[in-house]
């Protein structure tokens, strides 16, 4: 048995027992309202107070917001309430910190446990810095319009991108195979790599499940965020009219949280990357 044939037969065993729930997102051109599950527009935001700031009092613009309505089946996620993700709008960066990725002056994650249903869309432009207007002529927000998120519930393998998958392979190859050289995965014959990044890479806009990253995972051995809360990636319109989503050169945005803060409803305590090739 060659060096590769041992290395995929544990990765196979590993897909077959680690997996978990997963929340899949289509993302649609439908109408929203301020209370929908979208990503882009305007949010529900019930006082002009509560909007999230960066480090220089500038409002923070909405990435996405999720109706936890919309996400029955995944026990440990709240089922009722608003849960959003704003980011900085106005550097290349969009509110990532290089150094601490868990600076929250550029991004923030809010939960609204109670909705109040008397707030209309145009109470909360009233509290925009920036009239929507300008927004829609930035061209390097990651998103690119207004979509309506259509949820499928699902199971999925612990992906090749995360970097327990990596861990767990190499720990159980030593321990197997002693005297044989340690490889990965990007040691693999080319076209047996693509295809495995294709049907287990982590691609996709999702909550829960596992992570893709098109460089590397930012988090280590010991990382106690391992919850991927929410997953943003880049979407190519169709037939010429732009792309949906797209994060620099076709990237993904993730937001990880710990399974303790998640059960408690905190969010103030998140991960926040996005990386692109």
């Amino acid at each position: 048995m060659t060096l590769e044939e041992k290395f995929l037969g544990i990765y196979k065993e590993i897909k077959e027992e680690i997996s978990q729930p997963v929340m899949k997102i289509a993302l649609k051109e439908e109408s929203v309202t301020i209370f929908d599950s979208k990503v882009g527009g305007i949010p529900y935001m019930p006082s002009q107070e509560l909007w999230p700031l960066d480090e220089e009092g500038k409002q923070l613009r909405l990435l996405a917001q999720i109706h936890c309505r919309d996400l029955q089946g995944l026990k440990m996620f709240p089922q009722t309430g608003i849960l959003q993700f704003f980011i900085k709008n106005d550097n290349d960066l969009w509110g990532l910190n290089l150094d601490d990725s868990m600076d929250q002056r550029g991004f923030r994650v809010l939960y609204h446990e109670n909705v109040d249903n008397t707030v209309t869309e145009e109470m909360v432009k009233s509290f925009l810095a920036q009239k929507e207007e300008q927004w829609e002529e930035d061209e390097y927000f990651p998103v690119n319009g207004e979509y309506k998120m259509n949820f499928m519930l699902g199971r999925e393998s612990l992906s090749i991108s995360d970097y327990r998958m990596e861990l767990e392979v190499k720990r159980r190859f030593q321990e197997r195979f002693p005297e044989d050289e340690v490889i990965d995965f990007w040691d693999l014959e080319e076209e047996v790599y693509d295809a495995i990044m294709e049907e287990d890479g982590g691609q996709g806009h999702k909550v829960s499940g596992y992570p893709f990253f098109t460089q590397s995972d930012p988090r280590e051995e010991g990382s106690e965020h391992n919850i991927l809360l929410f997953q943003l990636d880049s979407e190519f319109g169709v037939k010429g009219s732009g792309d949906k989503v797209m994060w620099g050169d076709s990237g993904v945005g993730n937001f990880f949280i710990r399974e303790e803060d998640l059960k408690k409803l905190d969010f103030s305590n998140i991960l926040y990357n996005w990386d692109c090739c």
